[in-house]
């Protein structure tokens, strides 16, 4: 099953006609509300809690790219969201140790 964390800008169901028009399995798919930019990852203490008992894999891809923006604004999710993700990591017990990291500035190779 696949977790899927939304700051929810759009409703539930608009998630799940994208994942549906990709052909993807929608009964195998949570999604949850939550904030990169927000301790514990915006997520109530229940549901944090609760994804910490069943997770066995992160991937984590969100993140602001707008190189435009002050670094103030960038740093809460594209820096303290890597240290909210490595903290839930740390409390999950069955979670796979992985560690794949890659960045990309936007701009076109010349």
């Amino acid at each position: 099953n696949v977790v899927c964390l939304v700051r929810m800008l759009r409703p539930v169901r608009d998630w799940f006609m994208q994942f549906d028009n990709l052909g993807l399995d929608t009964n195998r798919i949570e999604i949850i509300r939550g904030d990169l930019a927000e301790k514990n990852l915006g997520l109530q203490s229940e549901v944090y809690r609760r994804l910490t008992m069943k997770l066995t894999d992160i991937l984590h891809c969100g993140a602001i790219v707008n190189w435009g923006l002050a670094y103030t604004i960038l740093r809460n999710v594209n820096v303290g969201s890597v240290l909210e993700i490595i903290k839930l990591g740390h409390k999950c017990n069955s979670l796979n140790p992985q560690l794949r990291a890659t960045a990309e500035d936007g701009t076109p190779n010349l």
